[in-house]
């Protein structure tokens, strides 16, 4: 089947028996034509399907109408879990697409490119996880409108950041109100080259809030889990009642590992995890986890980034967002 011929301003101009640069100004609503003709070509470009050559329109604005999503590996890592940033990336393309501005994404095999600008010109960008002052080299050279994400950002750009110290005291506070005096932490190796934020503030105010309610620290925190068996026989063996994980694939983890050692969660130990992502709600019993709100932080980089592309951007500043708890199957009162 013969693909459907593209519509033209040359054919909006034959179609009227009029040059085509009538039709030219015509559609850019021009006052070197006539209010009637403008109507004229407006029906005719409607009646015939004429849709404006994008590339060519935006080379005439000085404008590519493309933001660049960088930081997005090819596969998820086992150090950082599920590509969570996703949901962002969804809510954030559903603002852009409203002002006729698309997403283009770039993906690496390698940290040190993660970050760079494609080889194609864009607007602005988005950074997911950026975890040092090198991941922001790129963007802050060009002098380009950005945001991170989960990630702190330098004097162009705007951070956008789940308040994680905030997140790990409600998970704890929950823990503790149901009971549980005996909650160890597990965490995964940090990412390379360098730790996620994320990494480092659920482990130092975990520490802070065993401290600062006089409760055990039962295994070493910083020992990060490599085998989730050995890890939950850990568990069991010290008589900790509760476990908080650094992520969702971990907490998945570690509900494995406790059924292939013939132990029930919530009755031998209660499990909270962060985020909530696939497989949360289709395990059983369901991961209780703290929720990180990607979709409405996609929704104020959108809105950030069509505030910055009108220069009207606040530039070095970050916007701090609140977590919260989600209650699934596997936290309980301890029974031991």
């Amino acid at each position: 089947m013969a693909a459907k011929k593209r519509i033209t301003q040359g054919d909006i101009a034959r179609e009227l028996n009029i040059s085509q640069m009538a039709v030219s100004y015509a559609l850019r609503g021009s006052s070197r034509v006539s209010p009637e003709l403008k109507r004229k070509v407006l029906e005719t470009a409607e009646r015939l399907g004429y849709r404006p050559h994008r590339h060519a329109q935006n080379l005439r604005l000085g404008r590519t109408n493309l933001v660049a999503a960088l930081g997005l590996p090819v596969k998820d890592s086992p150090h950082t879990g599920p590509m969570m940033e996703e949901f962002c990336l969804w809510s954030l393309g559903q603002i852009l697409k409203k002002a006729d501005i698309d997403l283009t994404l770039r993906f690496s095999l390698e940290h040190h490119e993660l970050y760079q600008l494609p080889p194609w010109d864009v607007d602005a960008a988005i950074l997911l996880r950026p975890a040092s002052q090198e991941d922001l080299q790129d963007v802050e050279a060009m002098g380009l409108p950005y945001v991170c994400i989960n990630g702190y950002a330098g004097t162009q750009g705007l951070a956008i950041i789940p308040d994680d110290r905030q997140g790990t005291r409600i998970a704890l506070d929950h823990l503790v109100a149901l009971g549980h005096r005996r909650i160890v932490y597990a965490g995964t190796e940090p990412r390379e080259p360098y730790p996620h934020f994320s990494e480092i503030v659920r482990l130092q105010t975990y520490c802070e809030y065993m401290k600062e309610h006089d409760l055990p620290i039962l295994l070493d925190p910083e020992e990060p889990v490599t085998d989730s068996r050995k890890f939950v026989e850990s568990v069991h063996r010290v008589g900790a009642t509760a476990v908080l994980a650094y992520h969702t694939y971990l907490g998945v983890e570690l509900l494995t590992a406790a059924s292939l050692l013939d132990l029930k969660i919530p009755r031998d130990f209660s499990l909270v995890t962060f985020n909530d992502v696939y497989p949360c709600e289709s395990v059983y019993p369901r991961l209780t986890r703290i929720m990180v709100p990607m979709v409405e932080i996609g929704e104020i980089a959108g809105n950030y980034l069509l505030e910055a592309l009108n220069h009207s951007q606040r530039k070095g500043d970050s916007i701090v967002v609140e977590e919260w708890l989600v209650e699934g199957g596997t936290t309980g009162e301890p029974t031991r």
